[in-house]
């Protein structure tokens, strides 16, 4: 009888052997002793992948009484993963534990996880002859292909794979060739990644739940990507050049250097051939030329795919949402967060399922840094509801935030920075422009509205890309267009036939129809006057861009990221349109114009579950989604009395105080009030505002409807410690 079968029987029989206090697992020499029961704070020591997919097991038979919070430790070592069907791939299933009490599955300083797979290169993943040229040398990974949007399912090859879970962290790895994706996450809650050092992979993290004809309401909710580095396209690190058998490049030194170095997606290959696998034979060659020194080997090289890069660090496919999306660092890459919520029923003809107010719901975007990102930093499909995205960082990317084909609406885009200083591809090469607004032409349009306020911007592409849009409410930013002279690259337009033209303030083919514009301060020479001239279609009183004005907004550094402005008249001339549904706070003695309100990013409409608009009807759809626990969404000292903000309106049990520490001293409050989901909390023998380093809160504050306990899940990762007592 084998070791494997032998701990096998042994967990069958395990709620037999009420005497044996802990079974150790064993398989080809290597013991994990599982204990039974597992106690609170319990810790699994593993060494390596055997023993990784022991302590998964020993999680899954534990966890029949419900468990609680422990960790899986992860030794310093290389834990080598390999292709389904020649050895295990570790799986996570059955197994829940409580947001504030997870099971972490945690590195240690050297911990690598290594996958076996490699790109490949082909018309599509799973048709790619074994002698294709790979980005790395190794072996070929299947991917699953639906419809135009590839992403991996559980029955690919990944590194680890979790089904059914509920309250698990994984934190504290470094990844390599783990392709097509490290982690893929089905029917899960409560899923934190975090700190990763990624090189490779089409997708970081994928999400996904399966619907079914009989079943098309998604499962998954509330994930946290938060502090990790991903740098996708390492070719820049290439230690020798392109031929038939492909590149071979420096991972540890790729990660090392930040993935400074830009590689082959973003310098040469053409975008259509990473993008979706077009067939042009003369379009998707490789990269060889005066600037590459290649073996080029036609048979390989003619009509090659890239589509292997168009992946994301999260990718999602059908979750309904609760997603925060923070603190990342992507370079290289194809996007950076891709999500998808659409279901295609079996039938003949196949009819496309509406998920709208059902799946993409409630995703927060932030304070993240997208770096050379060849199309789409933010790129949310089919459908979307109630999304923030705020005091991002992008430099040189491709289309910023993408809403071609997406439904849904109340888009918050705000407080974020931009700037380029390169243009991606080759000459003769399409898709190089870019733009920062990204619509379609004649598919999906939202059906509420897509506001971006209080943006600063330094461009070299349109504001607005062709197509059109339903509901766009554009003002109070600060946009500099750059001048065609030395030493500024890709500051031109290109037309068909390579000929360059100023770059427009929009595209040419952009249609109005359902704009509502005023109050930018835009450095274009079409600015205001080619969107005054437009159909105003805007509310009464208000026009488009009726108090826009053409001037260079004086950003104090753009190269060194400081886009605050020193004259103060200048920084304080926005306004507040009549179409803005919530209150502003500001600093100053006017409304800002551009990111900053003073010398802190602007503060924002606070966040609200399933949004704003009482009575509308993806608002009641997303209430019934899935259930939200109150989560801490920020503090703010407004005078004396600290506010807390919560996900969803609270209620309280009785009379409760807030303690606040720092300084070796301690203060509490006098009762504190409710209003909606905000908790003020009046300090007034405190100064204010004091030094604080943790806040302490009631345990039982809960949710006004439903009942539900607050959770310091996803809670502030930066300012004061946040405890529950």
């Amino acid at each position: 009888m084998s070791n494997r079968t032998m701990t096998y029987r042994l967990l069958v029989l395990a709620p037999l052997a009420s005497a044996l206090a802990a079974l150790v697992f064993t398989s080809e020499a290597r013991a994990l002793t599982c204990p039974d029961p597992l106690p609170a704070g319990f810790v699994l020591d593993v060494v390596d992948t055997t023993t990784l997919s022991l302590a998964f097991q020993c999680l899954k038979e534990r966890n029949q009484t419900g468990l609680p919070g422990g960790t899986v430790q992860l030794h310093p070592g290389v834990y080598a993963m390999v292709s389904r069907g020649r050895g295990v791939i570790p799986i996570l299933e059955n197994v829940k534990a409580k947001p504030d009490a997870p099971i972490t599955i945690r590195g240690s300083g050297g911990t690598l996880v290594q996958g076996d797979g490699q790109p490949k290169v082909g018309t599509h993943f799973e048709k790619t002859p074994n002698i294709s040229p790979t980005l790395r040398r190794g072996s070929r990974l299947p991917s699953r292909r639906i419809g135009t949007f590839v992403i991996p399912g559980f029955h690919d090859t990944n590194c680890i794979q979790m089904k059914n879970v509920s309250g698990i962290v994984v934190e504290d790895l470094t990844v390599q060739g783990c392709w097509p994706a490290f982690l893929v996450v089905e029917g899960a809650e409560y899923v934190t990644v975090r700190r990763l050092q990624v090189t490779g992979s089409t997708y970081v993290v994928v999400a996904r739940d399966t619907l079914t004809d009989q079943d098309t309401t998604p499962r998954s909710h509330h994930f946290l990507i938060e502090h990790n580095r991903w740098i996708q396209d390492c070719t820049g690190y290439a230690t020798d050049g392109f031929g038939p058998r492909g590149y071979l490049v420096d991972d540890a030194e790729c990660l090392r250097d930040g993935g400074k170095q830009k590689g082959l997606m973003w310098t040469s290959i053409d975008w259509r051939c990473s993008h979706h696998n077009t067939n042009d034979p003369d379009l998707c060659k490789c990269p060889c030329g005066a600037d590459w020194e290649c073996e080029c080997n036609e048979a390989f090289c003619s009509g090659r795919q890239f589509e292997f890069f168009n992946g994301a660090l999260f990718g999602g496919r059908n979750i309904a949402g609760g997603v925060v999306f923070r603190h990342n660092d992507i370079w290289n890459a194809f996007n950076g967060i891709r999500v998808k919520a659409e279901y295609t029923r079996h039938t003949e003809p196949p009819e496309r399922v509406d998920l709208d107010g059902k799946g993409n719901l409630n995703f927060e975007v932030y304070a993240n840094r997208f770096s050379f990102v060849r199309d789409n930093p933010v790129e949310p499909e089919s459908t979307a509801f109630n999304w923030r995205v705020f005091h991002n960082r992008i430099w040189n990317a491709h289309a910023w935030f993408a809403f071609d084909d997406v439904r849904g609406g109340e888009f918050y885009i705000f407080g974020n920075l931009g700037r380029f200083d390169d243009l991606p591809g080759r000459p003769g090469q399409g898709h190089r422009n870019g733009t920062v607004l990204k619509f379609a032409e004649s598919r999906g349009l939202p059906e509420r509205p897509i506001y971006v306020f209080n943006n600063s911007w330094y461009l070299r592409s349109p504001v607005a890309g062709r197509g059109r849009t339903s509901d766009l409410r554009h003002w109070n930013n600060a946009i500099r267009f750059c001048r065609p002279e030395p030493g500024v690259p890709g500051c031109f337009w290109l037309v068909e036939g390579g000929e360059a033209q100023p770059v427009p303030l929009v595209d040419p083919r952009f249609t109005f129809t359902g704009t509502w514009l005023d109050h930018d301060r835009i450095s274009h020479p079409q600015f205001p006057e080619l969107i005054q001239n437009q159909n105003p279609g805007a509310p009464p009183k208000e026009g488009q861009e009726r108090e826009g004005r053409r001037v260079d907004p004086p950003f104090r550094n753009v190269d060194g990221w400081d886009f605050t402005i020193g004259d103060a008249e200048w920084a304080e001339g926005g306004r507040i349109p009549a179409w803005q549904d919530w209150p502003s706070r500001y600093t100053g003695a006017a409304p800002p114009v551009g990111a900053f309100d003073g010398s802190a990013l602007i503060e924002g409409p606070p966040y609200f579950h399933c949004g704003w608009l009482t009575g509308h009807p993806y608002r009641a759809r997303c209430l019934q989604a899935y259930p939200e626990r109150p989560r801490v969404m920020g503090v703010a000292w407004r005078g004396s009395t600290l506010e807390i903000a919560f996900s969803v309106p609270v209620r309280l049990p009785g009379p409760v105080r807030v303690e606040v520490r720092g300084g070796g001293g301690s203060a509490l409050s006098e009762p504190c009030t409710v209003t909606a989901a905000v908790l003020a909390c009046p300090f007034p023998q405190a100064p204010a505002p004091m030094v604080v380093e943790a806040i302490v809160l009631a345990r039982d504050i809960r949710s006004a409807e439903g009942n539900l306990p607050m959770t310091l899940w996803a809670r502030p990762s930066q300012g004061p410690r946040i405890e529950i007592r």
